[in-house]
């Protein structure tokens, strides 16, 4: 299955709704020294149409990793850094990131122009045989990580049904803590059509 972008009014997903994940967008106003990271955070949410059946389904991802549980973004001497609970400093991204990432009708987006993608199936096919990937960026420098696990979760995909849940696990090396990421979302013939971007700092 074949699927190709038409066209994309708004390239980002909305913001989540806590501080937490406003932090990892980057956009919170709230002041660097209240900022409190914690193990499960919603990074977002997006939309797409399916064409030619004019399906419209929301994409949502969250974050697990609960070595960030009470990690702390700080200002000293003008520069940010980022603190675990007992007050030592984090410089690198942990080792190991779980999301999970929900696609469906059930999933009412906020996205007012979302990306429309043009399939061959149907719309639970297209859903069904979804990827990721994680990019890197490391100041004008880029790589991508591949998931050590991706999987279905819930109803089981030989099942038809208007929603799929997936969970994604990725093995980070020495990512250090500045570095931008990038969660992608890839059709079956390995286009991008979603993407949600975190940062720590």
């Amino acid at each position: 299955m074949k699927n190709c972008r038409l066209h994309r009014k708004a390239g980002k997903a909305v913001l989540g709704l806590v501080a937490a994940a406003s932090l990892l967008f980057g956009q919170s106003t709230t002041p660097a020294s209240d900022l409190k990271f914690r193990a499960v955070m919603p990074l977002g949410e997006d939309a797409l149409i399916l064409q030619p059946s004019k399906t419209l389904v929301g994409m949502m991802l969250t974050m697990e990793c609960k070595e960030l549980e009470d990690v702390r973004l700080v200002e000293r001497d003008s520069h940010r850094v980022i603190l675990n609970p007992d007050g030592t400093q984090l410089t690198k991204y942990p080792e190991n990131l779980k999301f999970r990432f929900t696609i469906g009708s059930h999933t009412r987006p906020l996205d007012p122009s979302p990306l429309e993608v043009k399939i061959s199936g149907t719309p639970d096919d297209f859903q069904s045989h979804l990827h990721f990937r994680l990019k890197v960026f490391h100041g004008i420098e880029s790589r991508a990580i591949t998931p050590a696990e991706e999987k279905i979760i819930g109803v089981p995909p030989s099942m038809p049904y208007d929603e799929r849940i997936y969970s994604i696990s990725f093995k980070l090396n020495d990512v250090p803590a500045e570095d931008r990421v990038m969660f992608e979302v890839l059709d079956s013939s390995g286009a991008r059509v979603g993407k949600f971007q975190m940062q720590l700092m």
